[in-house]
């Protein structure tokens, strides 16, 4: 009976969407803020749960100190990106 429940809980659940920086990330600050909170709204709304896909080959920021493990090493634009997204 919990299991029926469960899978029925898992099948209303919006569907995950993946998400690059390079969707979101613009040329000026301002831009790049509306973009993300475009996709958080989305997410608020029940449209689609964000998964944020950061890649080691692309968005870690450069220099001696950077570490993989570490998301704010990344480049992922504003805080809120990693604030609100279901997973990374």
């Amino acid at each position: 009976m919990e299991q029926a429940q469960a899978t029925k809980r898992a099948n209303t659940l919006p569907p995950w969407r993946e998400v690059t920086p390079n969707e979101f990330l613009r040329a000026t600050y301002k831009e790049t803020l509306t973009a993300a909170k475009r996709l958080i709204q989305a997410r608020r709304d029940g449209e689609c749960r964000l998964r944020l896909i950061l890649r080691e080959a692309k968005n870690l920021k450069h220099g001696s100190q950077r570490d993989p493990l570490w998301p704010y090493d990344y480049k992922f634009g504003t805080h809120h990106m990693l604030r609100d997204v279901d997973g990374w």
